[in-house]
C-alpha cells in the first residue's frame, strides 16, 4: 500500500498554496488518473481499495482526499471520507426554523414573489373598486387593511432574511 503524508502547506509568491507530500523512497511516483494536471492522488493498484465518490460515483484511490474524476466539463472535487464541505456541514446543523427561513428567503428573492404581490394588489384594488362582482367592498381607498397586512409582512420578511443570513 502506498503512503503519502501531507507535511506542509505554504503559500508561494503568487499567493497560491502548494501541497508537499512525503513518499517512501522505494516507490516510484505514479501518474494521476484524472485529467487535472495538479492532482496528487495516486491511482489504485491491484489489490488496493478504492473509494466511490457519493456525488459522481467515480472510483478514486483509497488515499484520495478529493474526488478527481473528470465529470463532463469539470472535475468533481467532492470531499471524500469522514469530513464534508463547509456548506454540507452547515446544512446538517440547521434546525427547522433555519431551514424554513432559507426556503422563505429563496422565495422572497425570486420573481414569483413580485408576481404574487402584483396579482394580490390588483385583486385587492379591483375588489374594493367593485369590479369583481361577487366580492364585496371591504377596504376603503387608502386601503388601511392592506397597509397593516404589508407592515406585518415586512416584519416577518425582515426576520426571515436576518435568520437566513445569520450563519
Amino acid at each position: 500500500m502506498s503512503t503519502a503524508i501531507l507535511t506542509t502547506i505554504f503559500g508561494n509568491q503568487d499567493g497560491q498554496f502548494r501541497w508537499h507530500f512525503l513518499k517512501k523512497s522505494s516507490e516510484t511516483p505514479a501518474k494521476s488518473t484524472s485529467k487535472d494536471k495538479n492532482a496528487k492522488d495516486l491511482p489504485p493498484k491491484k489489490g488496493e481499495g478504492i473509494i466511490i465518490c457519493p456525488e459522481c460515483c467515480g472510483e478514486n484511490p483509497e488515499n484520495a482526499v478529493f474526488c478527481n474524476v473528470y465529470c463532463g466539463d469539470h472535475n468533481c472535487n467532492k470531499a471524500l471520507g469522514e469530513f464534508r464541505y463547509v456548506l454540507e456541514e452547515l446544512q446538517s446543523q440547521k434546525n427547522r426554523i433555519h431551514r424554513l427561513a432559507d426556503k422563505t428567503s429563496a422565495f422572497i428573492s425570486s420573481p414569483y414573489f413580485i408576481l404574487f404581490h402584483i396579482i394580490w394588489f390588483s385583486i385587492w384594488v379591483l375588489a374594493n373598486k367593485g369590479y369583481l362582482g361577487p366580492i364585496q367592498h371591504f377596504d376603503d381607498f387608502p386601503y388601511d387593511w392592506l397597509s397593516i397586512i404589508l407592515a406585518i409582512e415586512a416584519v416577518f420578511i425582515t426576520g426571515f432574511l436576518l435568520i437566513s443570513e445569520n450563519k
